[in-house]
């Protein structure tokens, strides 16, 4: 994803499969040391692809319905 892209807001189905922390993080509204907390944690599932980290489209779905649900 270009940054460009990241500047607009994009709906749930225009994310890519994998994100990179910056893009998790500012679709789900959080700081960048919250997310990289949650990552740490195990709180939100990630995966190293080389020296990239990727969080799966997939584990952002429920943390969007907790926000909703508050």
């Amino acid at each position: 994803m270009q940054a460009a892209t990241l500047n607009q807001r994009l709906s749930f189905s225009e994310l890519p499969d994998w994100v990179s922390p910056e893009e998790a993080r500012r679709f789900l509204g959080l700081g960048r040391a919250t997310i990289y907390e949650l990552i740490r944690s195990h709180e939100l599932p990630s995966r190293k692809f080389g020296r990239q980290i990727r969080v799966p489209k997939a584990a952002l779905a429920p943390r969007i319905e907790e926000r909703v649900d508050v």
